[in-house]
Order: structure tokens, then sequence, then C-alpha cells
């Protein structure tokens, strides 16, 4: 992590201090022209970005030890401005800029303490240098602050645009990861019940599926659990190919799988199912040698009477176990 968090800070911190510098000294090179402030100037750009780097590689919370360089900023940048003699445009624009990065990085009470600290700065400017008060920028002044005044901005929300995208990203990864069953690539059962459950609201007619592959335990345990593996890899990836577009398929659970085939008549749906049989068997009949491998599938039309998934779920699965019964490797329909 502390490596990540050093890549992500050292160049913005590096360039935003150099282009700070030159702001500075295009003001302090108007108000003492024979100071020997320029070693300072020239190696606080480099020296300062080294630092923090140093003290988040070596910490044990990276992420706080970032905010306390941050916070850190706010005193040096008090001092500088008390011996800038208060200049308004470079003393506001960095004065906003390290309130941004404090905002930003931790939140209003990070931001809080960043301006307690640069008045902290400004108390120990004043009783160092006094109050002197050279409040007008020079044209030097104004184009010596522009490079940081339009580059920061673009920094900052580059930088943001970048975290957004992955933290969209992330929901995205873990959107999938709950919706979907890792092993078939179907929607897990959760999912896929909250999905039949929703469209039942719509009170419009279909047929539900129920499929279990026969044998499974006999597969895996001559077979091998990485063949039975393969097996419900290659059954999801034939229901994901073979299936609708309105059509919900998803893995409930071991071998067995549920399938909504919406504004599907029982007739329509013992086609669906029987092809579905055939192409499971076709799928896996050399993975399974000796063995084989097929499927019974039980099948519910809609009725007034399923007003839940409970209800109509029982009912598909009470025809699965005819199936099994009747032999297995066959489609059974429900009786209504």
């Amino acid at each position: 992590m502390a490596n990540k968090i050093i890549l992500r800070i050292f160049w913005p911190r590096l360039s935003g201090n150099v282009l700070t510098m030159v702001a500075f000294w295009a003001v302090l090179s108007e108000l003492y022209p024979s100071a020997s402030y320029w070693p300072w100037l020239i190696l606080q750009p480099i020296l300062i970005p080294l630092l923090t780097v140093l003290h988040v590689k070596f910490s044990k919370n990276p992420i706080r030890a970032e905010q306390l360089n941050l916070l850190a900023d706010g005193i040096p940048l008090g001092l500088w401005i008390v011996y800038m003699q208060f200049n308004l445009l470079p003393s506001a624009l960095l004065m906003t800029l390290i309130a941004m990065n404090n905002m930003a990085f931790g939140g209003p009470k990070n931001l809080l303490y960043s301006l307690i600290l640069m008045a902290v700065g400004i108390l120990a400017g004043v009783l160092i240098w006094g109050i002197e008060l050279q409040i007008g920028a020079s044209e030097r002044v104004i184009f010596a602050t522009l490079p940081i005044l339009v580059y920061y901005p673009i920094l900052m929300s580059t930088l943001l645009y970048n975290y957004s995208r992955k933290l969209r990203q992330q929901k995205h990864q873990l959107r999938h990861l709950s919706t979907l069953d890792d092993l078939s690539g179907l929607y897990n059962r959760r999912y896929w019940s909250l999905a039949v459950e929703t469209w039942l609201e719509q009170n419009q007619s279909g047929t539900l599926l129920m499929l279990d592959l026969d044998h499974f335990k006999a597969i895996n345990d001559q077979l091998g659990h990485a063949t039975g593996d393969t097996v419900i890899q290659r059954t999801g990836t034939l229901l994901r190919d073979q299936m609708r577009t309105d059509d919900i398929a998803g893995r409930l659970g071991g071998e067995e799988f549920g399938v909504l085939l919406p504004n599907t008549t029982s007739n329509e749906a013992l086609h669906i199912a029987e092809r579905l049989r055939l192409g499971i068997a076709q799928e896996t009949a050399a993975l399974c040698q000796p063995l084989s491998c097929t499927v019974s599938i039980g099948l519910a039309e809609r009725q007034p009477t399923d007003t839940s998934l409970e209800i109509w779920l029982g009912r598909a699965d009470r025809a699965l176990y005819a199936a099994k019964d009747q032999g297995r490797n066959n489609v059974t329909a429900a009786f209504n």
C-alpha cells in the first residue's frame, strides 16, 4: 500500500512544490532583492517531497502518514505568507490549495486542523518578522502565479477522476461478486430469487424450469471434484448461450439450476427444456466417461395460485422429483 501511495503523491507533490516556489520567487525577488532565501527556494521543492515519501514508506499506517504530511504543510505556508508580507494573490491561492488537499484526503476534520496550523504558522511568522503588508500583486507576481493556478486544479481533477473511475470499477466488481455464481457464471441463488420475485410482481405469464444434474455425487466421487466443477461450468455456459434475452438463469446450489422463461407456455417450455437436456448431455459426454452426465428437468407454467416464488418453485421442484423418479434424464411438467 505504501508504494502505491508514494507513486500517487510524489510527482504531483514535486511538481506542485516547484510551481509554488516560482510564485514565491516572484514575490520575494521584489521584496528582498538581496536576501539569502534562494537556497531554500531551490531545496524545498525537492527536499519536502523526499521527506514525505520517507515518512509514508516507513510508516505503519501510510494513509495516516500522508494525512499528517498534508497537515504539516500548513505551518510553513503560514510562515511564507508572513515573509511575503501577505501578498494577496499567492497567499490566498496557496491557502486554498492546501485546504483543498486536506479536505480531499482527510475530510472536514483535516481541513479544520490545516486552517489551525496555517494560523499557527502565520502567528509564528509575525513573532519572527513582525507585520508588513504588501498586498498588491505586480504583473510579475500574477504571471508567476498563473502556472500553479492553472495546473493544480487540473491535476486535482485528474486525480479525482482516476479515483472515481477505480471506485466505479470496484463497485462493478463487487456487484459482479454479489450477483453471480463464480463457478457457473450464472446468477447466484439470492440474486436469482430476487430477480424472479421482481418479475412476479408484474403479473406476467411464464414457465419455471428446475434442472438437476443426475448422479452428480458419483461424478465427484469417481471422477474427482475438478471434473464436477467443469461439468458445472459447462452447464452454466450452455445455459447462458441458449437463453433468450429476457430469460433469467441461476445456479441455486450444488448441481441445481433454475431458469425463468417469461411469456412462455408449458408446451413451448417443453421444447426449450428438451433442447437443454440434449445439449448438456452432448456437452459433457466426453468429459464424464465412463459415466454419463445427464440432467433431469421439471417445469411449471405459472398459475393464478402461484402468488409467490416459494409456491411456484415448489411446483417446479415436485416436477423435477417426478422426472428423477421416472428414471432421470428426462423432462417432466407439473400438473396444474
